[in-house]
């Protein structure tokens, strides 16, 4: 089942892994494109919602993770879509360079090979690359459907971004801040697996200052409130550990 967050926009992945549909003009642009193997799941999901692959005009990556390029490069062949990704992940995405391994204690690398093992599995063998990319900028509003302002937020990845609807009161919010803990199973507001994690504290006040009344992140649940407090509840439940 598809799920509908608000008036055009659906997430077409699970809450484990999700990646969204945003609608404006009778045509799509992906944010994120789940793993490799949401191929069939993408197209069951635009069919449910009244779509082709064709109706895809472009594919927003918060950042090059395996679990956000999946699909991309499928997505820009068969539906002719560009695929847009801040430069700084760019080699990344391209498969140029390995990412490196997230900052942080002993236990985040037993959970980075545990899902590791899982997106193998999922996934396949092979690191999902993108043959031809578009270069986002900080502070750009991008021409596709829906039109999402970039705001650069790095630090869980050197090119992590999320993509503003001020016009809609959205905010997709990538894994700069998510909804559910990839490494606690915890659900609300977290942030972590991070390259930098100095970086990504420091982008958690990009994310406060963004006006919003939904936040849509990579994993977890939709955060039904402002940014602000989505960060605010993220930083009182760090203080009471």
């Amino acid at each position: 089942m598809v799920e509908q967050i608000a008036d055009g926009v659906w997430n077409l992945g699970s809450q484990d892994f999700n990646f969204y549909a945003l609608e404006q003009g009778g045509k799509l642009t992906l944010i994120d494109a789940g793993l490799r193997r949401d191929w069939g799941r993408m197209l069951r999901g635009l069919d449910e919602i009244g779509h082709g692959i064709e109706g895809i005009d472009a594919v927003l990556l918060t950042h090059a993770h395996v679990d956000h390029v999946g699909v991309a490069e499928r997505t820009r062949v068969e539906a002719g879509a560009r695929v847009y990704v801040h430069d700084e992940d760019e080699p990344f995405a391209a498969g140029r360079e390995r990412m490196g391994r997230p900052s942080g204690s002993f236990s985040f690398g037993l959970f980075m090979l545990k899902a590791a093992a899982v997106m193998a599995v999922r996934s396949g063998p092979r690191y999902p690359v993108v043959r031809d990319l578009t270069a986002l900028s900080d502070g750009e509003t991008i021409d596709v459907p829906g039109r999402p302002i970039v705001h650069h937020t790095p630090g869980h990845t050197p090119g992590s971004c999320v993509f503003h609807l001020p016009d809609r009161g959205l905010l997709f919010s990538g894994d700069t801040l998510v909804t559910r803990s990839m490494v606690t199973g915890r659900r609300g507001p977290a942030s972590g697996l991070n390259s930098d994690d100095d970086q990504a504290e420091a982008s958690l006040a990009v994310v406060e200052r963004l006006d919003g009344r939904t936040l849509l992140p990579g994993h977890g649940a939709p955060w039904r409130g402002s940014p602000a407090e989505a960060v605010a509840e993220l930083r009182r439940a760090r203080a009471d550990r």
